[in-house]
């Protein structure tokens, strides 16, 4: 494989990693960008591939009543509502025994 073709898929994992973070840490600026650039794609005029990225990229609404804060826990960001943590089987196999 050519050193460019591994620069540029590194380059990509690591974009991947970071808007995933990015998401992750700021989710309302994140949600406001991915939104800005959805509607950037979709303006009238824009050709089709334009239009079907900016669809695809357009992110999802949140209803009234969910998001931060709605007490869900599913990302487990919330503080008034941690996620709760689950304990390991009894019979799990990657449990280590220190014998002494």
């Amino acid at each position: 494989m050519s050193e460019g073709l591994q620069l540029a898929i590194v380059g990509l994992i690591v974009l991947a990693c970071a808007w995933r973070a990015f998401k992750r840490y700021a989710p309302k600026t994140a949600w406001r960008m991915q939104a800005s650039l959805s509607y950037s794609l979709e303006r009238k005029g824009r050709p089709a591939w334009s239009m079907r990225i900016g669809r695809w990229l357009r992110p999802m609404e949140v209803a009234s009543g969910q998001g931060c804060g709605s007490g869900c826990t599913t990302c487990g960001s919330c503080a008034t509502n941690p996620v709760q943590e689950t304990t390991p089987a009894s019979n799990d196999p990657l449990r280590i025994r220190i014998i002494g």
